[in-house]
């Protein structure tokens, strides 16, 4: 995470579901260089959710004005730090993964006996 005074200004990510999480859960806007398709998607939700920025990489070059602009727009912008902080509440009171696994238990349980009967 870049960081202004000791605090994070935004997390740098490719847009990946875990670091898109991780970032949501710390409360830190986005900036997103996608690599693959399904990361690709992710950066444009987060981008219309105003969470953060994805950037499209021309090619495999992303200009170093074009990275400081970008920086520069998420630090200033207060509505990006109001928007992922509205979603962190979200993430955090979404059980996290305790409730996953709880789920991923009782499906296999579930999954199970319907197989053996």
């Amino acid at each position: 995470m870049e960081q202004l005074d000791g605090k994070p200004v935004l997390y740098r990510a490719l847009g990946t579901m875990n670091s898109t999480m991780e970032s949501l859960y710390y409360g830190v806007p986005m900036l997103t260089f996608p690599q693959m398709p399904e990361q690709a998607l992710t950066a444009r939700n987060i981008q219309e959710l105003g969470l953060g920025l994805g950037l499209k990489l021309d090619g495999d070059i992303l200009s170093a004005e074009t990275l400081r602009d970008s920086v520069e727009h998420i630090a200033h912008d207060p509505a990006y730090k109001a928007h992922v902080q509205e979603m962190q509440k979200h993430v955090r009171n979404a059980s996290g993964y305790k409730k996953a696994v709880d789920v991923i238990q009782q499906f296999s349980s579930d999954h199970r006996m319907k197989i053996e009967q």
